[in-house]
This record gives structure tokens, sequence and C-alpha cells, in this order.
């Protein structure tokens, strides 16, 4: 008789996450994605309205190249826990890897400007802002504060991005 090991599934997560910038100013995959991907976004947003469509700013084949995950696939908004972006993509095992969110300056200015968040009517320090990350637009900054940052928040004229990674 054969024995078969259960395969476990790719851990995303830890491939993106090994590589992001942390306080020992390494780069990563969260950085190559920001310099890469950012500007595109930015530059592009303009001139597409809400209902034509994100997915031409950012096509699953831009992912799979910024990422190396080979399978990615658009999530539906809202769709999964953690799919609450303009644009949520998964790998093929439907774990999230990166979600993205467009809007105006004020979208950027109201993450670079957050120190706290009201949740059930309690008040909580929740400053958002890490570093500046330059290059990336007019400007642009990771959040959380820490070691880690998973999201980067960028804004060139009157557009904003936010991207997140899982």
């Amino acid at each position: 008789m054969v024995a078969f090991r259960r395969a476990e599934p790719p851990n995303y997560t830890a491939r993106i996450r090994a590589g992001k910038q942390e306080e020992s100013g390494r780069r990563g995959p969260l950085a190559k994605i920001a310099g890469k991907l950012l500007l595109l976004l930015l530059l592009t947003v303009a001139s597409l309205s809400a209902e034509s469509g994100y997915d031409k700013l950012l096509s699953v084949a831009d992912v799979e190249k910024l990422t190396g995950v080979e399978g990615a696939k658009i999530v539906a908004p809202m769709s999964q826990p953690g799919a609450g972006g303009h644009l949520n993509f998964a790998g093929p095992d439907g774990q999230l890897l990166l979600m993205v969110n467009f809007g105006d300056a004020q979208l950027y200015k109201k993450a670079r400007q957050q120190r706290d968040i009201i949740v059930g009517g309690q008040k909580y320090p929740m400053d958002l802002f890490a570093h500046p990350v330059p290059a990336s637009g007019d400007e642009a900054f990771a959040s959380p504060p820490g070691k880690v940052q998973y999201v980067i928040y960028a804004r060139k004229g009157n557009n904003a991005v936010s991207l997140s990674t899982y």
C-alpha cells in the first residue's frame, strides 16, 4: 500500500510578508509592488469612471507577475472576509493576496492624519503613518507603524490609492 501525505497549501501570506520592509530597512515585495504599481494606478485612475471597472487598471496577470503567485484570481468585493477593496486578488486557494482601494485626495489625507478611531462610542489610538515611501506619486506612506507594514497609501494630484497585502 502506498501512503500519501496530504500536501499543505502554499503559504502566500508568509511569502509576501517575508520580504516586507521592516525597521531594519530591508525592501521586499510590498516595496516592489508599490514602486511598480502606484504610479501606474495613480496616473490612470482619473481616466476611468467607477462604472468602467477598476480591473482595467490592474490585471490578474499583473498581480501574478508582481507577487510570483500563479493562479491568482479577482475576488468580488465583500464576497469573503477581508475583500473590502475596489479590487481584491486571491491565490488559487482563495487566500487573499492584495486589496486595492481607489479614491480622491481625501482618501490619502484622512489616512495620513488619522490618530485614533471610535468603535462603539469608545476612542482608541490608531495612527496609520509608519514612514514615507519615496518616488511613489506626489506623496505616499507605509502603514501601520511597527516592524511590519502591509498597507501603502499614495496620492498623485487629486487621485489616491491604497494597497493592502495579506
